[in-house]
């Protein structure tokens, strides 16, 4: 006769309580409920996502995509440029290279539906560099007169002078140490050039650190409130948070002796995410994502899906760093950057996180307070479209117990998912997340 366990799940903290211990083990179930929060949200947008690995270079790129194709366009080629500029570098050192990053990282922030607000910024990293190099793109964008801004566009002539002296002074402040005064404001002189961005509440001036100061490496930034700055146009202030409602609770039945798998999907969410969750709903599978945090909000509506039908969210890192790379300074704020907005969109605190580009050590082990994931089955959906092999390859190496690898990002991975659980469940698979297939596995544990 078999032992008889129930266990309760209850989002936003993931955890598991032992309720009860009967004598019938012919009926063996464990009944997970989910209380979930979600709120109204609108239309989403669209992330484009780069992310690939070879021997010698990482590379991360994430940038928006607005629909507005003049926008779109100008973006694309700044990110094109960029990425080239360290292509043709790796390129041309690729004998001695090696251990070489590039990421590409960004905001976006729409005010009274007219006017958006971008930022670009790309790093890179290499053995030919003395020191990591940090440079930033802005982009104003009026949707009205379908036409870039810039600060001459935007603020009173009469007030430009006055805002000189604003800027200057929060640098000073700010930046005490390592400011080229000069350079400074030779860089003001000309507000068509400068960097800047604007909410609600304040503007952003950015300046790549070459442009303006010695010894100092990150982009420097600096706000000043709108009330500051003598403007042209019409901003609101007051910006108001959004409030995330609850939804319905979902219960989900899985039987712990039946054989089980978790499918994992990395460096999500993004346009195909919503066409993977209607599969996994399709064959009544859940499954694990591994978000990258700059780009939960884009995708608020997929996000709370993907909780509110029984699917488990895991820590990614916020833009994709090379977590092994950073220091313990670095590292924590890609992990809690994430935690904090996946919490504030689904109402849900991950558990769980996965390495960026698989790269983990002792010391990334240490840091971090969450349980690190890996896989025993890469089905390398990013590295080929043929996927009859990788069907053929991922079912040749998957077994009860397995962790299963695969990218939300890539449009072939949708019709993989489709084959893979009709192939798997035909096998008599279930499909479960990380956590509960760890429950699972500590039962039948328990029952050795």
């Amino acid at each position: 006769m078999q032992s008889m366990y129930l266990f309760v799940l209850i989002l936003p903290i993931l955890e598991y309580s032992l309720l009860g211990v009967g004598l019938m083990r012919k009926c063996f179930f464990i009944f997970m409920c989910f209380i979930l929060v979600t709120g109204c949200t609108k239309k989403e947008k669209e992330i484009k996502t780069i992310i690939e690995k070879n021997n010698k270079t990482c590379v991360a790129i994430n940038y928006p995509i607005t629909k507005i194709s003049k926008l779109d366009q100008e973006i694309k080629n700044t990110v094109q440029k960029r990425y080239e500029d360290f292509l043709e570098q790796q390129k041309e050192f690729v004998s001695i290279s090696k251990n070489a990053e590039f990421n590409m990282d960004y905001t976006y922030h729409e005010i009274e539906n007219r006017y958006i607000n971008i930022t670009l910024q790309s790093f890179s990293n290499s053995n030919l560099l003395s020191t990591a190099r940090n440079d930033v793109d802005t982009f104003v964008y009026d949707k009205n007169k379908n036409s870039f801004l810039t600060l001459n566009d935007i603020v009173a002539k009469s007030e430009q002078n006055k805002l000189k002296k604003v800027i200057l002074k929060q640098l000073q402040k700010h930046y005490p140490d390592c400011l080229l005064i000069d350079q400074v404001k030779e860089n003001l002189s000309d507000f068509s050039h400068i960097h800047f961005t604007f909410d609600e509440e304040n503007f952003w001036f950015y300046f790549e650190p070459y442009e303006i100061a010695a010894g100092y490496f990150e982009i420097i930034k600096i706000s000043i409130p709108v009330e500051q700055i003598g403007l042209t146009i019409d901003i609101s202030e007051g910006k108001t948070n959004k409030e995330w409602k609850e939804i319905e609770t979902t219960t989900k039945i899985i039987d712990p002796y039946k054989k089980s798998i978790a499918i994992t999907f990395d460096d999500g969410p993004s346009r195909y995410t919503n066409k993977l969750l209607d599969i996994l709903k399709k064959y009544d599978a859940s499954a694990t994502f591994f978000v990258i945090g700059n780009k939960v909000e884009i995708y608020s509506d997929t996000m709370r899906r993907m909780v509110k039908e029984g699917n488990e969210i895991g820590n990614h890192s916020y833009n994709h760093k090379w977590l092994t790379k950073l220091n313990e300074e670095e590292f924590l704020s890609q992990i809690n950057m994430t935690q904090q907005i996946i919490k504030k969109i689904t109402g849900f605190t991950p558990r769980l996180m996965r390495p960026t580009y698989g790269a983990c050590n002792q010391t990334l082990r240490k840091r971090s307070k969450l349980q690190i994931v890996m896989w025993d089955v890469d089905t390398r959906d990013w590295e080929t479209h043929n996927i009859s092999k990788i069907l053929e390859q991922t079912i040749k190496n998957t077994k009860d117990g397995s962790i299963i690898l695969m990218h939300d990002t890539k449009e072939n991975t949708v019709l993989l998912l489709e084959k893979l659980l009709k192939e798997l469940k035909s096998k008599d698979y279930q499909f479960v997340t990380v956590s509960e297939l760890e429950k699972i596995k500590q039962i039948k544990q328990n029952e050795k």
